[in-house]
């Protein structure tokens, strides 16, 4: 019957979800990285927004031809 003692031992263990005050340190630390990260995100988007912007309407808008499948996949994106 040992067996079934450390079993149980084992059960009651894995089942211990006991909260410590490190993990709200843990929290506190992790949710202004996810939110830093989040605005870099947002910041990088934007970044590659204009730099799409200034690439197809501004800079030398009378150079060679795009191909059409360039063209069509930009008004695309613009449109959605």
């Amino acid at each position: 019957m040992p067996a079934h003692s450390d079993a149980s031992r084992v059960d009651r263990h894995l089942g211990d979800f006991t909260l410590t005050p490190r993990v709200l340190i843990i929290v506190a630390v992790a949710l202004p990285i996810g939110a830093l990260g989040a605005v870099a995100a947002w910041v990088l988007l934007r970044l590659i927004g204009l730099v799409t912007h200034l690439v197809f309407s501004l800079v030398a808008p009378a150079a060679e031809p795009r191909p059409t499948w360039l063209i069509r996949s930009h008004q695309l994106r613009a449109a959605s």
